[in-house]
């Protein structure tokens, strides 16, 4: 199941049960028109087993350089029925595309996968709730594409990340 619980949801992952430990797989979005003050990215990822290796989220510009804006290593819910975890990510104005880089474990334990990806608008001033700077929490936002997947959280309760 992904993110929402429903077996007919729909979500990308790295299946570890073949292949060679250290392959990645990558995830790239179509071009994106990205606001001159910047967008959001949202999303949740699902990192449980013993031999999960690390998913990293990238911004690329058009000329194809990727800066790495967040990673994780290692198995991140401590249990197979925990909640999905959620990021959010400011991407800067120059961002082309956004790539997702699974990158496979030592054995069948280290699937990862994402789910419920959304784009928005940044407005105003974001302030940082991590020390990373990962994560952000503004008053409003505006559409800038449609989420796929499904909606994000909407309160504190449901998540780091809100609008």
């Amino acid at each position: 199941n992904g993110q929402s619980g429903s077996s007919t949801d729909n979500y990308a992952h790295i299946e570890a049960s073949s292949g060679t430990a250290g392959m990645v797989s990558i995830l790239t979005t179509p071009a994106l028109q990205v606001h001159a003050a910047g967008a959001r990215l949202g999303f949740y990822y699902y990192m449980y087993g013993a031999t999960i290796s690390t998913l990293t989220v990238s911004s690329c510009s058009a000329s194809g350089t990727c800066t790495q804006l967040w990673t994780r290593t290692g198995q991140q819910q401590t249990t197979p029925n925990a909640s999905w975890a959620f990021v959010g990510l400011n991407l800067p104005s120059t961002t082309h595309t956004v790539q997702w880089a699974a990158t496979k474990g030592t054995s069948f334990t280290g699937d990862i996968a994402i789910d419920t990806i959304s784009f928005s608008q940044r407005p105003g001033v974001c302030t940082t709730a991590s020390a990373t700077g990962a994560f952000f929490q503004v008053a409003a936002a505006v559409p800038l594409l449609t989420c796929i997947g499904g909606a994000g959280p909407t309160s504190a309760a449901q998540g780091t990340c809100f609008t």
